[in-house]
C-alpha cells in the first residue's frame, strides 16, 4: 500500500470539516476536479472508500468517519512539528560545533569566548582543535575554518583574512647560523617543512625575484604537520621555518621571532576561510555564531 501525501490528507479534512466539496474547494482555493481526484487518490492509497456519493451529495463512509479522526489528530501533530521547527530555528540555544587549527583557535577564538558568552549565554560552542583535513560534509561539523578557498559550490566559504606568509627563526639560530642572503642559501641552513594534512605533500616555499615566482625545495632537517609544531621547533632554535602571518606576528613583536628573506616574498593569494555548508534552512544559534565569528575575527573587507 502506497502512503498517502499529506496535503491529500489535509484536503480531506476540509472536506470532512465542512461536508461539501464546494465549501471545501472554496476554502483551499482548487478546482472541484483537482479535489475530487485527491480524494480519489486517498481512498486508492488507503484502499478504502471514504465516502458515499450521490448524483447531489457527498458524505463520509464509515471508515470515513473513523479516518477524518485520525487525519485531525494527525494534522494537529504536523502542526505542531512545525512550530517547534520554527521555535528552534528562532532561538538561540544548543549546540554548534566548531572546527579550527590549534594554531588560529589559541590565537583568535579563546580570546573571543568571554565576549561570546555574555553574548549568548544559551550557546554551547564546541570546539574542535584539528590539525588534520575535515570534511563539512559527513555532518559532524557546522563550522570549518580552513586556509585557501574552496572550490566546492555546496559550501560557502566567507573571507575572514588574508594570509601573509613569513619566513623566520630565532635571533639566537641567526646568531650562530647567519642569515640567509638568498633563498639558495637555505641549502646551509637547517630549515623545518609542512606537510599539509589534507594532500600529505610537503608546502612549497616559494619566493619572487622581479616578476618571477619560483620554488625551493629545502633538505629540510625536521618535517611536521602542524603549525604549532612548526613555531615550537623555531622557538627551540631548531631552524628556519615558514609561518603565517597571524601565528607570526605576536613572536615578531615580542623579540623571539626575526624574519628573513623579507624583500623575496611573493604575494600570496590564499586566505583564511569561515566555511559551512549551503542550506535554505539555517538554525539561529548557528547564524548567530557565524556573524559573531564575522564581526570579530574578518579582517578581508
Amino acid at each position: 500500500m502506497s502512503l498517502p501525501s499529506l496535503q491529500d490528507i489535509h484536503y480531506f479534512a476540509i472536506v470532512a470539516k465542512t461536508g461539501s466539496l464546494a465549501a471545501a474547494t472554496e476554502q483551499l482555493d482548487v478546482s472541484t476536479a483537482a479535489l475530487s481526484k485527491a480524494m480519489r487518490r486517498l481512498e486508492s492509497a488507503c484502499n478504502s472508500r471514504l465516502f458515499k456519493r450521490t448524483a447531489r451529495s457527498i458524505h463520509l463512509s464509515e471508515a470515513g468517519q473513523a479516518f477524518a479522526r485520525h487525519a485531525t489528530h494527525l494534522l494537529d501533530r504536523w502542526d505542531g512539528a512545525v512550530d517547534d521547527l520554527a521555535e528552534l530555528a528562532d532561538t538561540t540555544t544548543g549546540t554548534v560545533i566548531l572546527s579550527a587549527s590549534s594554531a588560529f583557535a589559541r590565537l583568535s577564538i579563546l580570546p573571543l569566548l568571554p565576549e561570546f558568552s555574555r553574548q549568548f549565554p544559551g550557546i554551547v560552542l564546541d570546539l574542535r582543535l584539528e590539525d588534520q583535513y575535515v570534511d563539512l560534509k559527513n555532518g559532524d561539523t557546522d563550522l570549518l575554518i580552513r586556509v585557501g578557498l574552496l572550490q566546492d559550490e555546496d559550501i560557502i566559504a566567507r573571507p575572514l583574512m588574508p594570509l601573509d606568509m613569513v619566513y623566520g627563526a630565532t635571533p639566537a639560530y641567526l646568531a650562530t647560523h647567519g642569515e640567509p642572503e638568498n633563498p639558495h642559501a637555505l641549502k646551509q641552513h637547517q630549515t623545518i617543512g609542512f606537510r599539509l594534512p589534507a594532500s600529505k605533500q610537503l608546502m612549497p616555499w616559494q619566493f619572487q625575484q622581479a616578476n618571477h615566482v619560483f620554488s625551493i625545495d629545502p633538505s629540510h632537517r625536521f618535517i611536521v604537520n602542524s603549525p604549532d609544531a612548526i613555531q615550537d621547533l623555531i622557538l627551540q632554535d631548531q631552524g628556519i621555518g615558514l609561518l603565517n602571518r597571524h601565528l607570526a606576528q605576536p613572536l615578531i613583536n615580542n623579540g623571539h621571532l626575526r624574519p628573513v628573506l623579507t624583500d623575496w616574498m611573493p604575494p600570496h593569494e590564499r586566505g583564511i576561510y569561515l566555511c559551512y555548508l549551503d542550506r535554505q534552512w539555517m538554525p539561529r544559534k548557528l547564524s548567530s555564531v557565524i556573524e559573531f565569528l564575522m564581526s570579530q575575527l574578518s579582517t578581508a573587507a
